[in-house]
C-alpha cells in the first residue's frame, strides 16, 4: 500500500475522529439552547446558534479553553484514542469510501441544483409589467438594497424563490403574479428580497459544502436543516417589521400561497415555501408580537457569541493529542531516486558546513595557541 495514502488516510482521522464526537456534543448543547432561548428570544439568536454549530466544522480539533464546557464532561468523554498507532492500514479502506461518498454526494446535489433551476426555468419569460416593477423597486428600497435585482416572471415556475448564488434572481411564477392580490405580490417579493439582502444563497451554498464534507454524520444533516428553518424565519421577521401594521395580512398570505403547494416536494434551499414543518414554525414565529431591535437584543445577541466561541468552540480537553501522523521515510516507484539525490544533496549540505565550522575552530585554536 502506499505510504502516502496512508499518511494522508492518518490525517483525515486525526480530524475527523474528534471532530465527529465534539460537533455531537456542540449540537446537543444547541438544541438545549435553542428549546430554552426559543421561548422568549429573536429568531436571529437561534440562528445565530446554528450558524456557530457549523463554523464547529471548520475549526481545528485540538483547540481547547480553560473555561470550555467539556471541563464539566466526565474525564476522557471527548478523547478519541489513538486508533493509528499499531495498524494505520484500516484506515486507508474508510478514507476511500469517505471519498467516494462525497463525490456521489456532490454529483446527486449538482443534478438537483439543475433539476431546481430548470424547473423555475423552464417555462417561457413573460414581460414584466409596470405594476411589478414598481412593486419590485418599492419593496427593494425598503429592504434597503442598492440596486434592484434581476426579476423574472415565467410560466409553469415551481413556486416564488432566488435562483443562483453570485448574482441571485428572483423567480415569480406567472400564476402568482396575474392571479394573486398585489398586497400577496408585494409580500412574496420582500421575502425573496430579505433573502438577497442577507445573502441567504452563499450562506446555503457554504453550508451545502461542510454537509458533503460530513456527509457521513447525521447531526450534521440536523444542524443544516434547522438552520434552514432559521434563516426562512428570520426573513419573515424582517418582512414583518417592514410591514408593522400589516405584519397579520402577511401571514395569510402564507398560508394561502402555502395551501397550493402543501402536497408538493420542498423547492429547493430558498423559496417562499419548504417542508410543512418548517411552515408550521414560520407560522408559530408570525405569532408573536415583533419588534425592533433593542440594546437588550444586541446585548443578549453579543453575549451568546462570545459565550459560544469562547466555552463551546473548542471543544478537546487540555490533554487531548492528535494521532501522531509521521512522514513516509522510503517514497515508492519513480520518486524513489529524486528522493535519494535530495537527500545526498541536502547530506553533503550538511557536511560541508560541519567541515567548514570545523576548520574555523581549528585555526582559531591554533591562533591562540600561537
Amino acid at each position: 500500500m502506499t505510504p502516502w495514502l496512508i499518511y494522508v488516510a492518518e490525517a483525515w482521522w486525526g480530524w475527523m475522529a474528534p471532530m465527529s464526537l465534539q460537533f455531537a456534543a456542540l449540537v446537543v448543547i444547541a438544541a438545549i439552547a435553542d428549546r430554552l432561548l426559543s421561548r422568549w428570544t429573536w429568531p436571529e439568536v437561534p440562528l445565530l446558534l446554528w450558524l456557530l454549530v457549523m463554523v464547529k466544522l471548520l475549526v481545528p480539533p485540538v483547540m481547547h479553553s480553560p473555561v470550555s464546557v467539556v471541563h464539566l464532561a466526565p474525564a476522557g468523554a471527548l478523547a478519541v484514542a489513538n486508533a493509528s498507532a499499531d495498524d494505520p492500514t484500516w484506515i486507508v479502506p474508510v478514507f476511500v469510501a469517505w471519498l467516494i461518498g462525497m463525490a456521489l454526494f456532490a454529483v446527486a446535489a449538482l443534478c438537483r441544483y439543475r433539476r431546481l433551476t430548470r424547473e423555475w426555468s423552464a417555462g417561457a419569460e413573460c414581460s414584466l409589467e409596470p405594476e411589478l416593477m414598481r412593486l419590485a423597486a418599492s419593496a427593494a428600497q425598503r429592504m434597503g438594497l442598492k440596486r434592484l435585482p434581476l426579476i423574472q416572471v415565467r410560466s409553469g415556475a415551481a413556486g416564488p424563490g432566488v435562483v443562483g448564488f453570485l448574482r441571485p434572481v428572483v423567480v415569480l411564477p406567472e400564476e402568482l403574479v396575474s392571479c394573486a392580490r398585489p398586497e400577496q405580490v408585494e409580500h412574496v417579493l420582500l421575502h425573496e428580497l430579505a433573502h438577497v439582502r442577507r445573502g441567504d444563497p452563499m450562506t446555503s451554498l457554504a453550508c451545502l459544502v461542510l454537509q458533503l464534507l460530513y456527509w457521513f454524520h447525521p447531526l450534521v444533516w440536523v444542524a443544516r436543516r434547522r438552520l434552514a428553518t432559521c434563516v426562512e424565519v428570520c426573513c419573515d421577521r424582517r418582512v414583518a417589521l417592514l410591514l408593522e401594521g400589516s405584519a397579520p395580512a402577511y401571514r395569510r398570505t402564507l398560508l394561502e400561497l402555502a395551501r397550493a403547494l402543501v402536497h408538493r416536494p420542498a423547492l429547493g434551499r430558498i423559496g417562499f415555501v419548504h417542508r410543512h414543518s418548517q411552515l408550521l414554525a414560520r407560522l408559530e414565529w408570525l405569532e408573536r408580537p415583533f419588534t425592533h431591535r433593542s440594546v437588550v437584543h444586541k446585548t443578549v445577541t453579543v453575549s451568546l457569541l462570545v459565550v459560544m466561541l469562547v466555552c463551546c468552540l473548542p471543544l478537546a480537553p487540555a490533554s487531548f493529542q492528535p494521532p501522531r501522523v509521521s512522514l513516509p521515510e522510503s517514497p515508492e516507484g519513480c520518486l524513489r531516486l529524486r528522493y535519494a539525490v535530495f537527500s545526498a544533496l541536502a547530506q553533503e549540505e550538511v557536511n560541508g558546513e560541519r567541515f567548514v565550522a570545523s576548520s574555523v575552530q581549528s585555526d582559531q585554536i591554533h591562533v591562540n595557541g600561537g
